[in-house]
């Protein structure tokens, strides 16, 4: 067994070579760190100012929302997950959606869901 597979880590990734939480490190910019830090990059930094005063709700997944998910996904060629979040905004009527997901943006604003680019 090479140490890639007993150790869970692709072919080639040592369990030296993995980051402070536990993906392995850029040759670029070094370990991952919480929320997009990185040692070059202050945390915070590209995510949207306000993100503070945001209040998440749960949603729970009901029926409805995947029926819907899953009418989303069909017409717009996106993922599930990403239709479920379109969906469940949809259903509980959210003020806003925040993503950082070009096509998702663009998907929502098709469904008639306020999303807003970061």
């Amino acid at each position: 067994m090479s140490a890639g597979l007993a150790t869970g880590w692709p072919n080639g990734v040592e369990s030296s070579d993995v980051g402070l939480r536990g993906y392995p490190e850029s040759p670029i910019r070094g370990p991952c760190l919480d929320d997009g830090e990185t040692p070059d990059r202050p945390k915070h930094t590209s995510t949207h100012k306000n993100l503070s005063s945001v209040n998440p709700v749960p949603i729970p997944l009901k029926v409805k929302v995947l029926r819907d998910g899953w009418r989303i996904l069909e017409k717009h060629h996106i993922y599930v997950a990403d239709a479920i979040q379109v969906s469940s905004a949809k259903h509980v009527q959210a003020d806003i959606l925040l993503t950082g997901d070009k096509k998702l943006h663009d998907v929502a604003l098709k469904e008639g869901v306020r999303s807003e680019l970061l």
